[in-house]
């Protein structure tokens, strides 16, 4: 042979060298790759039992997870992560002593422990449904009954399953071993580590909580908001539900959900915990206007602030308005308004306005403190509606908005 005829020799056998290889590695590869491509296919075809398989999967590694990192020789350390921006945690907290005219007040659940053991607990506040939810977990608590429970109100003691009276309403009651799953309010994941007492109560008004321990009672404690902080602050997201508010020009927005993304970041943005803000909904939910003042009313608020946005038929408006009440607390609301648009004006560029009597509007004609209606822009104006489609926009407004509320307070 010469030497071409041995360099064409060479070149066939390493081309069929590699002819060989990749046919052994495409069948070796070809069963995982069209189960890639089948399982491809069933995500496009949205197959709910395999999404519930794979989401009970995860749910179990988490629950695992959880499980794995708790430290009981600590006591609970921090409250699972919680969607929904009104729930309030509080954590059990233990003392050696007691005193009962300053940590306890006149109104409390006392709950005899099993022994004097010491436990862990938490308790959530969902003030926007009144309802309260109470674990406590820890040791064997398989023989707690309702009978060691006593609520004390006002001075006067109740047993807690019988109380018509008072405005606590136990509404469920539970013994949970470790080794059931109990999807409820409480973060539940915890139920599998140790045994626990679920107690879920109905509550008549909005209080503010904590739970103390001692060597033999466990104590749930309830107060007017107003005896914890500074100052209250009532903030609202005008419409919600089947109220949209007015129409937007464009888009898939109505007025309710521009409202409620701005409550929504000024809940994310507030950082003052001596001004506690509540909120009169925090979800797309239909709140009466009734219902929006009674609860600033009834937390005694020094300040009710009502998000809105603006309409014109004439597609001529465009801008910031404030709407002010204008009785005896018309001085501190007219103030309030007035810095809160030029606030507004300045980080927007949107016109001012300017303010407006309010008396003829519901909710500041019947609240009882400073109210201030704000129109954050004109739904019916191209310009408007542009700047306030965009999310960094409407979280600088609300920014600015925070900004307004803590400095009416310092």
């Amino acid at each position: 042979m010469n030497n071409r005829e041995n360099h064409f020799l060479r070149v066939l056998m390493i081309e069929s060298i590699l002819f060989f290889v990749l046919t052994c590695t495409g069948i070796f590869f070809m069963p995982f790759l069209e189960a890639k491509e089948r399982d491809r296919e069933w995500q496009k075809e949205g197959g709910a039992w395999w999404k519930g398989y794979f989401a009970s999967i995860m749910t179990l590694e988490n629950i695992i997870k959880i499980r794995d990192n708790i430290d009981f020789s600590i006591g609970y350390d921090k409250a699972i992560e919680l969607d929904k921006a009104y729930i309030e945690n509080v954590k059990l907290e233990e003392k050696n002593t007691i005193d009962k005219n300053l940590q306890l007040g006149d109104s409390y659940i006392k709950i005899e422990k099993q022994g004097n053991q010491k436990v862990w607990g938490q308790l959530e506040h969902d003030y926007l449904q009144k309802k309260v939810s109470v674990v406590i977990y820890g040791v064997i608590l398989e023989k707690l009954k309702t009978s060691d429970m006593t609520i004390i109100w006002k001075g006067y003691n109740y047993t807690i399953d019988t109380a018509k009276t008072i405005p606590i309403k136990l509404n469920n009651y539970q013994y949970q071993q470790s080794t059931e799953i109990e999807n409820t309010k409480i973060s539940y994941k915890k139920s599998m580590v140790q045994d626990s007492v679920l107690l879920e109560f109905d509550v008549d008004k909005i209080f503010s909580y904590k739970m103390f321990q001692d060597k033999d009672y466990v104590y749930i404690t309830f107060c007017d908001p107003k005896e914890i902080y500074d100052k209250i602050v009532v903030v609202d997201a005008g419409h919600g539900g089947t109220d949209t508010g007015t129409y937007a020009k464009s888009g898939d927005w109505d007025e309710k959900d521009f409202n409620l993304d701005f409550v929504k970041k000024i809940e994310e943005s507030w950082n003052h915990n001596n001004v506690k803000l509540y909120f009169s909904r925090l979800e797309d939910t239909e709140v009466t206007l009734a219902d929006r003042v009674n609860m600033a009313n009834n937390l005694q608020a020094d300040l009710f602030v009502s998000l809105h946005c603006n309409s014109s038929d004439e597609n001529s408006g465009s801008g910031l308005e404030a709407l002010y009440k204008s009785n005896e607390f018309s001085k501190d609301s007219k103030v309030f308004a007035k810095k809160c648009l030029k606030a507004l004006e300045e980080c927007s560029g949107l016109t001012n306005r300017g303010l407006l009597k309010g008396k003829r509007i519901y909710i500041i004609r019947n609240a009882k403190m400073p109210t201030v209606l704000l129109e954050l822009g004109f739904l019916s104006d191209s310009g408007d509606l542009a700047y306030l489609s965009q999310e960094e926009n409407r979280k600088k407004m609300a920014e600015a908005i925070c900004q307004v509320i803590w400095e009416n307070f310092i």
